[in-house]
């Protein structure tokens, strides 16, 4: 018999299969702000996601306006777009969202085999625009 949960009650961090913390959905959100932080051409590590995530979604998000570049990339290593190809549109404006793929194959959700750096790849100057990046994923013991 299946467990039935209380809607009322919230359920982020309830286990996705099992129990215990290994199985939890998380999320980890990251943020680039060009204006503050700099927008030249070339690659921005932004974080790390684990050994064995198990990607279920990512989001972008432009709080301000993206003001200057030509292309955005989000992925797993320099100049990779695994996650997000193209995060930038003529005349991108503030509030915006974005929806990534799943994981780098995107037929089906693969663990991490280490833990991976993300990368956000500019190939255009930029000069303004802030940007949030959200991943929600689980860690498994099974690689």
């Amino acid at each position: 018999m299946a467990t039935v949960y209380d809607a009322g009650l919230p359920v982020q961090g309830e286990p996705v299969f099992g129990n215990g913390e290994l199985k939890t959905v998380k999320a980890k959100t990251f943020v680039y702000d060009f204006t503050k932080m700099g927008g030249a051409i070339g690659d921005y590590i932004l974080g790390k996601l684990p050994i064995n995530a198990v990607i279920l979604d990512i989001a972008g998000y432009w709080t301000t306006a993206l003001a200057g570049g030509t292309a955005v990339t989000l992925g797993s290593a320099s100049a990779g777009a695994q996650f997000m190809a193209d995060m930038v549109t003529t005349g991108q404006t503030a509030d915006t969202l974005i929806c990534g793929v799943a994981e780098v194959d995107t037929k089906s959700r693969i663990a991490l085999a280490a833990d991976t750096s993300i990368y956000l790849t500019c190939t255009g100057a930029i000069t303004a625009g802030r940007l949030v990046v959200t991943f929600i994923y689980f860690v498994t013991d099974i690689a």
